[in-house]
């Protein structure tokens, strides 16, 4: 976390984390070849929010729509490097979705 802050530090203020807790797209994949049965896919939740926080930057953990909307409004002239820790769903993903339907 502190290369990813440091790296980019305040020439791109705003870091947004998609959050999981998994390998989505292998996991996908696995899933769709095997059945059942995942292998090194899954991890223990990271809260980047509050390792964001350990670094001295400002961090925010969100789930819903408002949430995220919050959190983007607080940001909108930032004063240094920011993360957004969006915590979504290990098996919903808006491309998946978008390709089942042809897009």
């Amino acid at each position: 976390m502190s290369q990813f802050i440091n790296r980019f530090g305040p020439n791109v203020p705003l870091h947004i984390v998609f959050n999981n807790d998994t390998l989505r797209w292998i996991k996908h994949v696995q899933r769709n070849r095997f059945k059942e049965g995942f292998i090194s896919t899954d991890f223990r939740h990271v809260d980047f929010a509050t390792v964001a926080r350990g670094f001295g930057t400002r961090g925010y953990t969100v789930r819903t729509v408002d949430e995220l909307t919050t959190a983007l409004y607080k940001e909108q002239f930032p004063q240094g490097p920011a993360v957004i820790d969006v915590v979504t769903d290990q098996w919903e993903t808006l491309v998946l979705r978008f390709a089942s339907r042809g897009g």
